[in-house]
């Protein structure tokens, strides 16, 4: 899978353009990986059914990612609470290798990434599955 830097105004999502202006936001000028301590949830309170947090665990050079939240839409998207399991478990080797190198590039660039895919619904309707992943830090600097 290849990454193409692009304008943000390719996002269709309202939501996900709303979050990119909020993570701007917080980068600020100097450009930072946003903290964690300064996204107010309060602010995301009514996307919280449709969010998911996860958490890097590195090992050496290897990057894993631990699910923390999952909301209850992902839930049903998914039929299971991933809560404290790692991105791609239970997942299709192909599926999940592309899941993971999406993580993984927004861990090294440092900035939002947004997918499209197109799939089919559990219905065989086709849809467009849609993800926008926002890198936060506890420093500043590492996600």
């Amino acid at each position: 899978m290849e990454f193409v830097p692009a304008r943000h105004d390719i996002v269709r999502s309202i939501t996900h353009l709303w979050l990119i202006k909020c993570w701007r936001m917080l980068q600020g000028s100097n450009n930072r990986i946003p903290l964690w301590k300064d996204l107010e949830l309060k602010d995301v309170a009514s996307l919280v059914d449709k969010l998911m947090f996860s958490d890097v665990v590195r090992t050496g050079d290897d990057l894993r990612f631990r699910i923390r939240y999952q909301g209850s839409r992902i839930t049903e998207l998914y039929g299971a609470d991933c809560r404290g399991k790692f991105l791609g478990t239970g997942v299709q080797p192909a599926l999940r290798d592309a899941m993971i190198r999406t993580y993984r590039h927004t861990v090294h660039a440092r900035c939002p990434t947004y997918t499209v895919l197109k799939t089919f619904d559990r219905d065989l309707n086709a849809v467009s599955y849609e993800r926008l992943l926002l890198p936060f830090s506890f420093d500043g600097h590492r996600v």
